[in-house]
């Protein structure tokens, strides 16, 4: 069923009696018999895959005050506090623009939301409705600028209803071969994920190689990784400007681990007497006062509060918490105080990673206790997950550069040993390609995972991809369309050896 266009549902909605002979009968028998979905009831996250994957038709594409619109690169979805795609190349009119874009059901919402008045909004420059309404073409940001917007209810190239359908049963909407992912073989699979694990570890050292080019300093590199990773993807960049504001040597060299609390917390620009509480502590007002005390002997000025983000963060990962954490790690007397990458080097030879990464990140209860003496239940110490993910994306990627500086050429393919024996860690990528092929068994296997997401269906490179190609042969083909045929009863010796 094609989408019936807007005019249509609006003679359908109307209480005024268009005469039936100025429509066409072939659409009216279409519209009455199959009512397509709802539209307001669509949930973002079906109109963020359409945006994703381009699911519209995209021939003389305009805004809707006529100006000429060419998507070089949607975006990629941002799945914190913000705008919904971040780093987006969009032509409007004459104009490369390179930015955000934010997507809503009604053009309403975007004033709804309170966007037009919130500067962290200020860098879209698309908005993309699927709806419009009277709001529709008057969208301003929050400097008083126009906003340049599309509809993509008119374009949408299949019903809403069968779009929807698609997105919740996880159909091709995610990527292209879902259909038949469950069906390949781990025989090609799992090397081509290995692989590509080790190509993501590569690549993750790579760039803090060239950091180290700017920086030569290994254990100034690794603290700040840690702290990007402390800070997850919302406050990520946020954490590594406050880790090179107070660098690692500053921080190591005060000696009352209250007073390095102190003073990251209050160079990030979030400490104040009121935070009491929020961060499991009760000692808000005494370090506020140790840190105006030092305040003018530290090298770099407090950050602005506009650069931390909370919004949609779970108690666990409030900004001043994961800035206490790292104070406590790094600090003298916390188990990264000295030396980090040495304090880390026993991961590379250890038998069982995971206990090693509960080793390597215990805080002593005494330290836990002066500094937080109303410490949250469970205490400071990095849960499991994080312990995993900061390690898969920081302490092995920097075990990796090492190597590649000292000469080692044993450690990196140790590194990638290391994140098979770690378990895995569940996040949106991993469960959108674990729907039908069960739980990954290891960390490395989350990574290909991710690798293949980015690197491979992200960039519509199913011709270069080993599944894809098994996918497509026609032995392989016609044993699924029996197995479809037959009601998916066929058993496995039925199928080619290759699926």
């Amino acid at each position: 069923m094609q989408v019936a266009p807007p005019v249509l549902w609006r003679y359908f909605n109307s209480s005024v009696q268009t005469p039936l002979s100025s429509v066409s009968t072939h659409t009216v028998v279409e519209i009455v018999g199959e009512p397509d979905t709802n539209p307001s009831s669509i949930p973002e996250s079906v109109i963020h895959e359409i945006w994703r994957l381009q699911h519209f038709r995209k021939e003389d594409l305009q805004t809707v005050d006529g100006r000429r619109v060419v998507i070089l690169d949607p975006g990629r979805l941002n799945e914190n506090q913000g705008p919904d795609f971040l780093d987006a190349r969009i032509v409007v009119g004459f104009t490369t623009w390179a930015g955000s874009v934010e997507i809503h059901r009604t053009s309403s919402d975007w004033n709804r939301h309170r966007h037009h008045i919130d500067p962290h909004y200020q860098p879209v420059v698309l908005h993309v409705t699927l709806l419009a309404d009277r709001s529709t073409g008057f969208l301003k940001r929050s400097d008083g600028t126009v906003l340049p917007e599309i509809v993509l209810y008119p374009r949408l190239k299949e019903s809403l209803r069968k779009i929807q359908w698609q997105f919740r049963k996880g159909g091709p909407l995610f990527f292209a071969c879902h259909e038949h992912w469950m069906n390949v073989s781990e025989t090609v699979v799992a090397p081509f994920l290995d692989r590509l694990a080790a190509d993501r570890l590569k690549r993750k050292a790579d760039r803090l190689g060239e950091r180290f080019l700017a920086m030569p300093d290994l254990d100034q590199i690794l603290y700040e990784e840690i702290f990007r990773c402390l800070g997850y993807s919302q406050n990520a960049e946020a954490m590594v400007l406050l880790a090179r504001r107070i660098p690692l040597r500053l921080l190591q060299s005060i000696s009352d681990p209250r007073d390095a609390a102190a003073i990251l917390l209050g160079t990030a620009g979030i400490l104040n007497a009121e935070a009491n509480g929020e961060v499991g502590f009760d000692l808000a007002g005494e370090l506020l006062e140790r840190f105006e005390d030092s305040r003018t002997s530290l090298p770099s000025t407090p950050l602005p509060k506009t650069v931390w983000r909370s919004g949609r963060l779970r108690p666990a990962n409030n900004p001043r918490r994961r800035i206490l954490q790292g104070a406590i790690l790094f600090g003298q007397a916390g188990p990264m105080g000295q030396h980090p990458v040495d304090h880390v080097l026993p991961l590379l030879a250890s038998a069982n990673p995971g206990k090693t990464l509960q080793m390597l990140f215990r805080i002593p209860p005494d330290l836990e206790t002066y500094v937080a003496p109303s410490r949250p239940a469970g205490g400071l110490t990095l849960g499991r997950d994080q312990q995993i993910t900061t390690a898969a994306n920081a302490i092995l990627p920097i075990l990796v550069l090492r190597a590649e500086q000292l000469e080692l050429t044993d450690d990196p393919e140790r590194a990638v040993a290391v994140s098979r024996k770690l378990p895995v860690v569940m996040d949106n990528i991993v469960r959108r390609y674990s729907t039908d092929r069960g739980r990954p068994v290891s960390t490395s296997v989350a990574q290909g995972l991710h690798e293949l997401s980015r690197s491979w269906c992200g960039q519509g490179r199913c011709r270069e991809c080993p599944i894809w190609q098994q996918i497509v042969r026609p032995d392989a083909m016609r044993s699924l369309t029996q197995s479809r045929e037959t009601g998916g009863n066929s058993n496995s010796a039925d199928r080619p050896n290759d699926l």
